[in-house]
């Protein structure tokens, strides 16, 4: 792809490209060659010689010491390096975080933290602690990018807050439509409530055991999600429920 993007410049001169494969897994790997890959076919005598051969640089960033990716000297690859070779060992993130996040800025600096504070399991505001008394070059950088990326996880919550929300109102209005009319089909009752058919015709398959806690069950899991419901508007399902009963006993 590099190659393409060369050959579509205007005056660009094609230079070598080196294929460098890092890898930070658990378990011990080694890539194959394409003629490795295939080996095994039935024609592989015949294809052989119209496949690409080349080797490329590998290496097991997981078990290169920290010490010898702080000799890296471009600092975006040293980070990518450092961050992905310490991923299995978190413990030790913090302690080389400014050989991590200096010389950082703009995209490359999101995608670091993105991925390092995904690798700690920290919120932005637990890594802002974390680094308030430490000292390097990018530090405004990196606490600007912690707390777009904490106003960012604000406006996910409040998006599924509001998602939730709108589906518990839904699931509501479903019992309320189910209590008024009994005699509603599932495909009617599904483009009234604006819920899945599959899932109307559970909730009707339930409501004709009887049994109250098998209603709600189903309705927390298939139709909330397993969303955590306060006590009030779980009691409000349930006064909901009981209305709906009656009726189909």
């Amino acid at each position: 792809l590099i190659l393409r993007q060369m050959s579509l410049r205007d005056k660009q001169k094609l230079e070598p490209v080196i294929p460098l494969v890092f890898y930070n897994g658990k378990s011990d790997w080694q890539p194959k060659s394409i003629p490795e890959l295939f080996a095994e076919s039935p024609y592989f005598d015949q294809i052989k010689p119209y496949h690409p051969d080349f080797r490329f640089l590998f290496t097991n960033v997981s078990k290169v010491a920290p010490e010898e990716l702080l000799k890296l000297e471009l600092s975006y690859f040293r980070s990518a390096m450092l961050s992905m070779g310490l991923r299995h060992r978190p413990q030790l993130i913090l302690q080389y975080i400014t050989a991590i996040l200096e010389g950082l800025k703009g995209e490359r600096m999101e995608a670091v933290m993105t991925f390092t504070l995904a690798v700690m399991e920290r919120s932005p505001a637990q890594f802002m602690e974390a680094l308030e008394n430490l000292t390097f070059t990018t530090k405004p950088e990196a606490m600007s990018t912690l707390e777009m990326l904490k106003e960012e996880g604000r406006q996910e919550g409040r998006h599924k807050g509001r998602q939730e929300g709108r589906q518990w109102e839904r699931v509501l209005h479903l019992l309320k439509t189910a209590a008024k009319f009994p005699q509603m089909e599932a495909p009617e009752l599904a483009e009234f409530t604006n819920l899945p058919l599959t899932a109307i015709q559970g909730f009707q398959q339930q409501l004709s055991s009887g049994n109250p806690e098998a209603v709600m069950q189903y309705l927390e899991k298939e139709l909330l999600g397993h969303m955590t419901l306060e006590a009030e508007e779980r009691y409000t399902l349930k006064q909901a429920v009981a209305a709906v009963l009656p009726l189909r006993q």
